[in-house]
């Protein structure tokens, strides 16, 4: 008997709660809330904010325990900054299906 979670990565993400706007990180990227709908939240690449020209299109969509994420690469390189995150960050088991 086969579920549909036999196709989804069983791993873990980071919340940063602390902050004025959440943020997710996944693989030393992070990512901030783009759109709310009622059943998903779309969270884009926090360099998507940063240029207008050279946008990172990565984005997750989360649905209740399961995350989505894009086959959109990232455009640059992951900067591990653990130090720099608050001391609320929280680690969530889920499910994890990746699109490429």
């Amino acid at each position: 008997y086969l579920s549909i979670y036999d196709k989804f990565i069983l791993g873990f993400i980071y919340f940063d709660v602390a902050t004025k706007n959440p943020k997710i990180i996944l693989d030393d990227y992070e990512y901030l809330i783009y759109r709310k709908e009622v059943q998903k939240t779309v969270w884009m690449c926090t360099h998507y904010f940063r240029s207008k020209i050279n946008r990172c299109k990565s984005r997750l969509v989360t649905t209740g325990r399961i995350v989505t994420v894009s086959a959109d690469v990232h455009n640059h390189e992951s900067i591990p900054k653990k130090e720099k995150y608050s001391k609320n960050i929280h680690f969530v088991n889920l499910y994890i299906l990746s699109q490429s």
